[in-house]
């Protein structure tokens, strides 16, 4: 049983939003959601509220897990102000150099994720960084070490031996090791702020949307 919504959301006005929240929450305890999917609805909450007063009531709900994702939001929003996004800043320090062999693996489904195509995953070489729009964590280019060619049943293919990848995670700087978008591309989008743009606005055109991203040998930035 969840605690009752009067008392324990003071700073959350909307009873829309508060039976919404109860919903998502219930669909979990039924196994109709995952936990993940809850964290993620929860941050885009609060994205669109741009405000923590949600996130901040929820760190005293009964459930451990409706806990666990409103610290992750509180940390992420955080993050996400700190966050240093500026191109020439991002390139200057940035784990990533030019030439740094990379891996992709993995995804939502895990190793069995569609787009390994029954493989164990993808190599390739960062290029550069790309604009995705203000405020946001650059891109990261991929050139990859073999093309893919990929059709989904919907007819939407994916083909190119160039991958743009972004962080999952709003306010997550690039790691070694990353959770990231991935786009397949023939060839490196004339305006990227555009190809990301109109991409944002449709649904799911990306071919992965939970790949791990890692660097396997990296040279010196000086090389």
């Amino acid at each position: 049983m969840h605690y009752c919504k009067k008392q324990y959301y003071p700073k959350i006005r909307s009873v829309e939003k508060m039976n919404t929240i109860e919903a998502f929450i219930g669909e979990v305890d039924r196994g109709l959601r995952t936990k993940l999917e809850f964290r993620s609805f929860l941050w885009q909450e609060l994205k669109s509220s741009n405000t923590l007063d949600l996130v901040t009531d929820l760190q005293e709900h009964s459930e451990e897990f409706v806990r666990a994702a409103a610290a992750w939001c509180i940390e992420s929003h955080q993050n996400e102000v700190n966050l240093v996004t500026d191109i020439r800043e991002v390139r200057e320090t940035s784990v990533f150099a030019a030439n740094s062999r990379v891996r992709f693996s993995s995804g939502y489904d895990g190793s069995k994720s569609w787009w390994l195509n029954g493989g164990s995953g993808y190599d390739g070489a960062f290029v550069d960084f790309t604009f995705v729009r203000e405020g946001s964590l650059p891109a990261a280019i991929i050139e990859l070490d073999s093309q893919i060619d990929l059709t989904e049943g919907t007819g939407l293919r994916h083909f190119g031996a160039i991958a743009l990848a972004r962080v999952r995670w709003s306010g997550t700087p690039w790691q070694t090791d990353n959770t990231v978008v991935v786009h397949i591309v023939s060839e490196i989008p004339s305006d990227t702020e555009e190809f990301f743009r109109v991409n944002d606005m449709m649904a799911s055109t990306e071919i992965e949307s939970h790949a791990s991203l890692s660097i396997e040998t990296r040279p010196n930035k000086a090389e």
